[in-house]
């Protein structure tokens, strides 16, 4: 049996991925508790713009070329298109990095000190991401799982040993973007990158790469840009309409509850990517492997968030101390939301490899928009923080569920 589980590369490869991801998981959430006792929602809440700016940026300097390396067929034209990307996020980042210096030396009243690490956090971010798709790339799961735990390690020790000394958002900030850089170097060490990769000699060879892989910048990069925009919408209007400290609750619950996410769903998505883009390339069926997968997953899914949606607010109370008991209640709001999340990540890529990408992108903005119109029209009729959060999170439930029946119907068409 023992054997035979070694000889299924499948699993195996998902074991090691998750095995990497859980062990960074459980750091950050044994961290948690200490974490929590030394910060407050508000100075969560700093974390989580950060968090949302820096994803943009590492999107936008990018342009999700980086998410074409596991696909490109030929070696060569790979490398060299990560070493054109590589080079861009080096320029763009020096040239955010001067325009944040710029701003804080003529507004500082206006901007916070941390929006300094605003760059530093995108280019350690994108550097992350690139390395972590090489490695898909060459099937080095143990190298990514290694990384994971880097990141994990740097950035919640980090918190802990900045809390110490009571230096509020910064000491959430700093030791973020230092576990993507230390993570990134990692990554690129495991791969090899510095002795066999080519260098950019002419531009318009990069040119005539890039423009190779457009869809990816015409049609994935404005999907992912729409998704984190949409988070930073509602970022802006929880903290607008509400408080603070309401938004820092609800996005700790929400980071929270994607426990089993982090720990096996991501992992999951990224080894069932692989495998169903060697069987979109053989020209094989692919239907029957998602489904079969689908199914697992929702088995998995059901009784830890039944636990939360029923216990969230006890738990949450004892675990991080009564100053996050608000995120408790929270934490049952959006249990069911975050458990279809769970059930639907891993199938993100699907549009990828049937060639959807446009179709998608128009989906998910319609669905973005309408979500946002469910919290505007909430906030209209002077709903709770408690109540516009449960109206959100059942559409955002509808919304998973129907991009997911899509993906299928597009499957099968495509096979047909």
């Amino acid at each position: 049996m023992i054997r035979s589980f070694k000889e299924h590369t499948f699993f195996k490869d998902t074991f090691v991925l998750t095995l990497g991801t859980a062990l960074s998981a459980v750091l950050g959430y044994l961290l948690a508790p200490v974490i929590t006792r030394l910060y407050n929602p508000a100075e969560f809440a700093d974390l989580g713009l950060f968090n949302q700016i820096v994803t943009i940026g590492a999107l936008l300097i990018t342009l999700r070329l980086d998410v074409a390396l596991p696909v490109e067929k030929k070696e060569y034209r790979a490398r060299f298109l990560y070493s054109t990307i590589d080079r861009m996020v080096f320029y763009t980042s020096l040239f955010f990095f001067v325009v944040c210096v710029v701003l804080y030396a003529f507004r500082p009243a206006q901007i916070d000190f941390w929006w300094l690490f605003l760059p530093v956090g995108m280019m350690g971010l994108a550097k992350l991401n690139l390395g972590t798709n090489w490695a898909i790339r060459q099937a080095k799961f143990a190298a990514i799982s290694y990384s994971k735990v880097w990141n994990s390690a740097v950035s919640n020790i980090g918190k802990v040993a900045m809390g110490v000394f009571g230096v509020g958002s910064i000491g959430f900030i700093i030791p973020t973007a230092l576990g993507y850089w230390i993570s990134s170097i990692f990554l690129a060490y495991r791969n090899g990158l510095k002795s066999d990769f080519p260098k950019i000699t002419k531009i318009r060879h990069s040119i005539a790469l890039i423009r190779s892989h457009r869809e990816f910048a015409v049609f994935n990069l404005p999907h992912a840009l729409v998704d984190v925009a949409k988070d930073l919408i509602v970022l802006l209007l929880f903290w607008s309409y509400f408080s603070k400290s309401e938004y820092g609750a609800y996005l700790f619950a929400f980071q929270m509850l994607r426990l089993p996410l982090n720990l096996f769903s991501a992992s999951y998505g990224q080894v069932l990517f692989g495998r169903l883009g060697e069987r979109v390339q053989k020209k094989e069926p692919i239907f029957h492997l998602a489904f079969q997968n689908l199914k697992v997953l929702v088995g998995l899914a059901i009784f830890p968030f039944l636990l939360i949606a029923l216990f969230g607010e006890p738990i949450f109370d004892f675990v991080f101390s009564s100053k996050w008991h608000q995120a408790g209640t929270f934490a049952e709001i959006m249990a069911f939301w975050l458990m279809v999340n769970f059930i639907a990540s891993p199938f993100s890529y699907l549009p990828l490899l049937i060639k959807k990408q446009k179709a998608f992108f128009l989906l998910s903005l319609a669905g973005h928009l309408l979500s946002l119109a469910v919290i505007v029209l909430a906030i209209g009729f002077k709903c709770t923080f408690e109540q516009t959060l449960l109206y959100y999170s059942i559409f955002q439930i509808i919304q998973l569920i129907s991009i997911l029946f899509v993906n299928f119907i597009y499957i099968k068409k495509h096979e047909n």
